[in-house]
């Protein structure tokens, strides 16, 4: 009779025979209310379009016929119904089940939750409760696998002030989360000669480990995107340039920015890392100056690319989008991107050759605080896999 471990091992191993499905990415988007006592949703979004989509009216976009992607999986938290969708929109049903995602902590009160990134299918979570300690957790959407890992020792307080990052490191082959506390941050007795603390996490080792380096900025900033990964070292911005970290030699390194001429009526309001077609990108929102002081919204919106990593003369500006865009939120198929609309109540795609609407993807009607969406792509590698087995 075969044991559970030979079991869980055989599955694994088929699971990790399986093909990845690159070519059919859909949209992940956490809908995260702060300091409220609701559960977080999270909406998965399919980017197939129907045969027959219904056409849409965009009052405040130039061109009024817009088509909708259906929802694919309803809630994960708790429901099973449909998220509401805006009466004013049509909506097209689909014969597709709705599936609810088994989440990490079906049992606790979610007070908040962040994600800190997303790498080859598996995302960091950092969850708050109401009513337990926090937790932070890597979770895969499509094993319904996830793993709460240990919080760094006598930071537990102090956790979610940290700068972060989460990747996988290509020579070992393991999942590592950084976390950076710069020296203001840190309480008195962890303050050491005016260095940043720097702690890793790796995976395979299921530990933390502090390493001693020196920052070469001390002003990280956490990307909102959530997409500043790339090839094994991960990305941070800085008002001295990009910070990078590899994941493999774990050391730092910087990176400068590309050269912006801002127009005296104008002025940058955001901006952001993603990658883009396997290199970094720098994407900054504009906004305008009106009379006496005030500014209109979202004016254009420029992506400057670097081609080849750590050149600074490889930067190039790909786009200038807008006006009246709405606010970047990443890119989706090739030659289109992703902004979002009505107080991210709507998420709308745009070619980027036409600057036109193509689709939008309904989001739940309630105006959460804050959103945070991906481009996923479900990997089926467990987890356990990464977990180096103990002599």
């Amino acid at each position: 009779m075969a044991s559970k471990r030979m079991v869980e091992d055989l599955s694994a191993e088929i699971l990790c025979q399986l093909p990845y499905s690159a070519k059919n990415p859909r949209l992940l988007v956490f809908h995260d209310k702060y300091f409220t006592p609701l559960k977080p949703r999270i909406s998965l979004f399919s980017c197939e379009l129907p045969k027959t989509p219904a056409e849409l009216g965009f009052p405040d976009l130039p061109d009024p016929k817009t088509l909708q992607v259906p929802l694919e999986l309803g809630l994960p938290f708790a429901e099973s119904s449909q998220p509401p969708i805006d009466n004013c929109l049509p909506f097209r049903n689909t014969s597709q089940p709705s599936i609810n995602l088994e989440l990490p902590f079906p049992d606790k009160h979610v007070f908040q939750l962040v994600p800190w990134g997303l790498c080859k299918g598996v995302f960091c979570l950092y969850v708050t409760y109401l009513d337990s300690p926090d937790d932070l957790i890597l979770w895969n959407p499509a094993t319904r696998e996830f793993k709460v890992l240990p919080l760094p020792n006598h930071l537990r307080p102090i956790m979610k002030s940290c700068k972060h990052g989460f990747g996988v490191d290509p020579q070992k082959d393991d999942f590592k989360v950084v976390c950076i506390w710069m020296e203001n941050e840190l309480p008195d007795h962890l303050r050491e000669t005016n260095l940043p603390l720097v702690e890793v996490y790796s995976l395979k080792s299921n530990s933390w480990k502090k390493i001693r380096v020196t920052l070469p900025a001390s002003n990280l900033r956490n990307s909102i995107l959530n997409s500043s990964y790339l090839n094994g070292i991960y990305h941070w911005l800085s008002n001295e340039g990009i910070v990078c970290f590899d994941m493999s030699n774990e050391v730092f390194s910087k990176m400068k920015l590309p050269r912006v001429f801002v127009d005296q009526r104008e002025f940058i309001f955001y901006g952001d890392l993603v990658v883009y077609n396997d290199c970094i990108a720098y994407v900054l929102e504009y906004g305008i100056w009106k009379e006496l002081g005030r500014w209109i919204g979202s004016f254009r919106t420029d992506v400057w690319v670097m081609n080849k990593h750590g050149v600074e003369e490889s930067w190039d500006k790909c786009f200038s989008i807008g006006p009246e865009m709405g606010h970047f939120q990443g890119f989706w198929k090739t030659g289109e991107i992703l902004a979002a609309h009505d107080f991210y109540e709507r998420l709308v795609c745009f070619n980027l050759d036409t600057q036109q609407p193509v689709m939008q993807f309904p989001v739940a009607r309630g105006g959460p605080l804050r959103i945070a969406i991906f481009k996923y792509v479900e990997s089926v590698v467990p987890l356990s896999g990464f977990v180096a087995e103990k002599p």
